[in-house]
C-alpha cells in the first residue's frame, strides 16, 4: 500500500495512501534505518520524507513500520446510480459533480459495454442493469448531509441528461448497487479468451475529464474492438492540485494491440505532458 501509494474507489474523500502516513521506520540499502517523522502541520523545513518513500516501490527502501492517521466512521452510507444517454453526458455530470464541490464518498464511470460485460458475467444476478453509460455514487456522512449530497447529484445529473436515479434506502440495497462496479473487472476478465489482454492506460492530467473519455472510446474503435471502458473519477479531485489520475481498462486482443492503444492515448496536443502505463 505504501510502496505503490494505493487508493481504492473512496479516494474522492479521502485521498490516497500519501495523505494518511504520519511517520514510516524505513531500512535504506546500506543498511541505514531510519524514520521520517512527520513534522508538525505548520512547519516547512526540511525534507518531505513521507512523501518521497511513499509511491517510491521499494527503489528507496523497505518500509518496515507505519504510523498512520484515523478517521472517524461516518454515520449514515448510501449509493446511487443513474444511467445516461451518452458516455458524454455522464462524464459532463461527473466533472460538474466535483466543480460543485459535492462531498461524493467514491463516483466511477463505466460504458455500455462494460455494462452489458457485467450483465453477461452473471456475477450480480438476478439484476440485470440497463446497457448505457452508468454514473455509480457513494455517500457518507450525517444522515441530513447524506440526504443533501443526494439531492444535489441528483439536480445536477437530470440537469446533463440522467436517467432513472436510484439510491439505497438500506444496506442491502447499497451493496446490490455497488455490485456492478465491484463485479467489473472479474466479469471483464472471466468472459476473455486466450490471447485476450487486459490493458491499463493513464491518460494526460490536462486534459478536461469528458474528452479524456471521448478518447479512450474513439481509440478503440478506430481499432476495431469496441472494449468496455471503466473511467474512474476518483483521482478527479485532487487533479485540481495538479497531480490528479483517471484511469481506463481494456480488454482487446492479440500480444501487442494494448500497447498500441496506451501509445495513441497518450500522444499529447503541443506542450501537454502525460505519461503512460500498460
Amino acid at each position: 500500500m505504501i510502496g505503490t501509494n494505493c487508493s481504492g474507489t473512496n479516494a474522492v474523500k479521502y485521498g490516497t495512501m500519501k495523505d494518511w502516513v504520519i511517520n514510516l521506520t524505513v531500512v535504506l540499502a546500506d543498511g541505514t534505518v531510519i524514520k521520517t517523522r512527520r513534522r508538525p502541520r505548520k512547519s516547512s523545513a526540511g525534507y518531505n520524507l513521507n512523501g518521497l518513500f511513499v509511491g517510491s516501490e521499494g527503489t528507496l527502501g523497505l518500509v518496515t513500520e507505519a504510523t498512520l492517521k484515523l478517521s472517524v466512521i461516518p454515520e449514515e452510507f448510501s449509493v446511487a446510480v443513474v444511467t445516461f444517454p451518452s458516455i458524454r453526458d455522464a462524464a459532463s455530470a461527473a466533472a460538474e459533480v466535483m466543480q460543485t464541490g459535492i462531498p461524493v464518498a467514491a463516483m466511477e464511470i463505466m460504458d455500455e459495454v462494460q455494462m452489458k460485460v457485467v450483465n453477461m458475467g452473471g456475477a450480480t444476478a438476478p439484476r440485470v442493469w440497463k446497457e448505457l453509460p452508468t454514473l455509480f455514487f457513494k455517500f457518507s456522512g450525517t444522515k441530513a448531509g447524506v440526504q443533501e449530497n443526494i439531492s444535489m447529484v441528483q439536480t445536477i445529473t437530470n440537469a446533463n441528461k440522467g436517467g432513472n436515479f436510484e439510491f439505497a434506502k438500506d444496506e442491502r440495497e447499497q451493496k446490490l448497487l455497488w455490485s456492478a462496479r465491484k463485479e467489473s473487472l472479474w466479469s471483464m476478465l472471466a468472459l476473455r479468451k486466450d490471447g485476450d489482454e487486459v490493458c491499463k492506460s493513464f491518460p494526460g492530467q490536462l486534459w478536461p475529464f469528458p474528452d479524456r473519455v471521448m478518447r479512450g472510446l474513439t481509440i478503440s474503435r478506430e481499432h476495431r474492438r469496441r472494449c468496455p471502458i471503466q473511467q474512474a473519477c476518483r483521482h478527479y479531485r485532487s487533479e485540481q492540485e495538479g497531480d490528479g489520475r483517471s484511469w481506463t481498462v481494456c480488454q482487446h486482443s492479440g500480444p501487442h494491440w494494448g500497447w498500441e492503444l496506451s501509445r495513441e492515448y497518450h500522444l499529447q496536443p503541443p506542450d501537454q505532458g502525460g505519461e503512460r502505463k500498460g
